[in-house]
């Protein structure tokens, strides 16, 4: 054949074939990637986790530490976790700073004092809960008794017991400083709970210390105290199912100066302060009068409308002795009308000087969401 004759044969075009040889290593390659990446998410999710450190008890009795103490000395628990919770019978200043207690002492609190002996003052203490400590019944973060006792409390937390602190009704002094006591009742599944429980004492004396969250109806502050007041203190409800922020029962003094009161969205009463309510049968020194004082502070009602209408500063069942409102900011969701309520012959207006009414958080220049910290 000669060379003119010769048909030409096309040839594949070499860029397809090698688009199509590429195209199909990369399709293996990556079903083989997948594949085995999937396979070694698996291995990695089925590996055990590490295992947390270990808690180690201390094998350090601190019940004997502080039974051997003299009357009126300063002892310092050494840091660490302790299966117990600590009874006190004598005058002592207690630091308790890194120390985690497990149990209740008596069946009654993580902390059991009876100060009656002489003046007892606790530092540092911090109970949670959660460790399964004081969580139902009315066991507390703190129990005290005693004839006149004077007990100081000083950088205290306590959180998720039963009840926070609880006295009896045998007179004495309570003093509350740099403190928070918080989501009483977080266990309990019956029983009202209460952040801070107070019988009829003399004093209880609150400053720069936050009370927050009460459960199952619980008050934030009771107190049968025939004086109580509140400085540089907070006391909110959030967004806890609780009954009113103060509950005077037994009528006597409230002083309130550089504060904030809240009243929860879900609170399941109408009242934000209570004053003379029980019966004298429930008061040792009987039912007293009202005196109270509320200054340079704010209160904050977070129940929406129709339900914010039925909003009250007070329910006050014994005279009024004395009421002071000055310089207050007041938000009530919905309701303007807070002063129109009557006491003692008066509107709440007569008893007010520098109050301002606000309808929402917003308007008052706080953080405008409801059942939130300011």
């Amino acid at each position: 054949m000669s060379r003119r004759s010769r048909k030409r044969v096309a040839l594949p075009n070499t860029t397809i074939l090698l688009g199509i040889f590429v195209g199909v290593l990369l399709t293996s390659n990556l079903e083989f990637f997948n594949r085995h990446a999937t396979a070694a998410q698996e291995w990695v999710d089925q590996q055990p986790e590490k295992p947390q450190a270990e808690r180690v008890v201390s094998s350090i009795n601190p019940q004997a530490m502080i039974d051997k103490a003299k009357p009126y000395s300063e002892v310092k628990i050494p840091a660490g976790i302790y299966p117990m919770g600590l009874r006190i019978l004598k005058p002592i200043t207690l630091d308790l700073d890194g120390v985690e207690l497990l149990s209740v002492s008596d069946h009654k609190g993580v902390l059991n004092i009876n100060a009656g002996q002489g003046p007892v003052t606790i530092r540092n203490f911090r109970i949670n809960a959660q460790n399964g400590a004081a969580q139902h019944s009315n066991l507390a973060g703190i129990r005290i008794s005693g004839i006149d006792f004077n007990v100081t409390l000083d950088k205290v937390e306590i959180r998720k017991t039963a009840i926070g602190i609880m006295t009896d009704n045998r007179g004495g002094v309570l003093s509350i400083h740099n403190s928070v006591i918080e989501d009483a009742g977080y266990y309990k599944k019956q029983g009202l709970s209460h952040n801070i429980y107070v019988g009829s004492i003399e004093s209880l004396e609150i400053t720069n210390s936050v009370i927050r969250r009460s459960h199952h109806l619980g008050h934030l502050l009771k107190s049968r105290a025939k004086s109580t007041s509140l400085m540089d203190t907070r006391v909110l409800g959030l967004d806890s199912h609780h009954s009113r922020v103060i509950d005077i029962p037994c009528g006597g003094k409230l002083n309130i100066k550089h504060s904030i009161l809240q009243s929860s969205s879900i609170s399941d009463n109408q009242d934000l302060i209570a004053i003379g309510v029980e019966s004298s049968q429930n008061c040792v020194h009987g039912l007293l009068g009202g005196d109270v004082e509320i200054q340079d502070s704010a209160v904050i009602f977070d129940r929406a409308p129709p339900a914010s209408l039925a909003n009250r500063l007070f329910s006050w069942k014994t005279g009024v002795d004395r009421l002071v409102l000055n310089n207050l900011k007041l938000v009530s969701r919905g309701n303007a009308f807070l002063l129109a309520q009557r006491l003692g012959g008066h509107s709440l207006s007569y008893y007010a000087t520098a109050v301002t009414i606000f309808t929402s958080r917003k308007q008052a220049k706080f953080n405008s969401l409801p059942d939130t910290p300011l």
